[in-house]
Parts: structure tokens; C-alpha cells; sequence
């Protein structure tokens, strides 16, 4: 088993941000080649397929694929979410990421993006691009464990 650590972003007493470990999670793996390899960590390690509310994770790896670290961006409501660019830009750039993996959930149950979850998708892509961090994947999970990859299914 693998150990990946999530981190939450703190505030220096001199007003710089830096990650600080928040947790450790047990994984099979802890590099990652393909969406199902992607969506076992996020469902194995996180369990966001058993949250009530929409909850967004991100993985951070580095060049050869290996998970770096992982944060949770933002938690919304039953059927919402919000994508925060600049968070997850600067997150991955201090864990010194290279690319990264999104997943949230989807409670009621459907794995099918929203034209929302697809428009956002391609501003964090697009944003994520300028600063050299390519996104690899955004995969939305059910509480029953279906996922949609938005790589695979041509959304992104």
C-alpha cells in the first residue's frame, strides 16, 4: 500500500501561502496511468463516492506519474460545485506538479457531466496550460462507484 498526503493551504506569519499536511491516505498505487487507476484513488483513498454533498479532489504527480500530493478544493452542495483556478494553479505549483487529476462527485447518482462541469473543465485546463501544468483528467464519480472520465469521453 501507498501513502498519499493530502495538504490544505496556510497562511506564513509573514503572509506567504504554503501547504500543510493535512492527512495520509492508504492507496493500491500511487502512480497513476490510466482513468481507472485515477478513479480507485479518488473512490479507494478519498471515498468520494460516499459524500452527500459535491466534494472536489485534485492529485498532484509529478513527470513519471507518481502522486505527489492531493487536496480538496472546494465542497458545495447537492447538485453544485465551484472550480476555483487559482487555487488549484497555486497548489500544484508548490507541491511542484507537473499535471494533475480532478474528480468530484455527482450524489443523485448520474456520472454525465454537466455543461457546467465541461465549461469549467476547460477554463481550469486553459488556465492550468499557461503555467506549464498540464491537466490530465477530470473524472466525475457516482455514489455507486460509476465514473465518467471527461478525457476518455472527449470533453476535454
Amino acid at each position: 500500500m501507498a501513502i498519499i498526503r493530502e495538504y490544505t493551504a496556510q497562511m506564513a506569519d509573514n503572509g506567504l501561502m504554503y501547504l500543510a499536511e493535512n492527512g495520509m491516505f492508504r492507496a493500491e498505487n500511487r502512480r497513476v496511468r490510466t482513468c481507472y487507476e485515477a478513479a480507485r484513488v479518488f473512490i479507494d483513498a478519498f471515498q468520494i463516492d460516499k459524500k452527500a454533498d459535491e466534494n472536489m479532489i485534485c492529485i498532484v504527480m509529478n513527470s513519471s506519474g507518481y502522486i505527489i500530493g492531493a487536496f480538496r478544493m472546494t465542497s458545495g452542495s447537492i447538485n453544485g460545485i465551484h472550480f476555483d483556478v487559482g487555487g488549484i494553479a497555486r497548489k500544484a505549483l508548490l507541491l511542484n506538479g507537473v499535471s494533475v487529476i480532478m474528480a468530484h462527485n455527482h450524489p443523485g447518482g448520474v456520472a454525465e457531466p454537466s455543461e457546467e462541469d465541461i465549461y469549467a473543465t476547460q477554463k481550469v485546463q486553459q488556465g492550468l496550460a499557461l503555467i506549464g501544468i498540464t491537466l490530465l483528467d477530470h473524472i466525475v464519480i457516482t455514489s455507486d462507484g460509476n465514473y465518467v472520465s471527461m478525457k476518455e469521453d472527449g470533453y476535454i
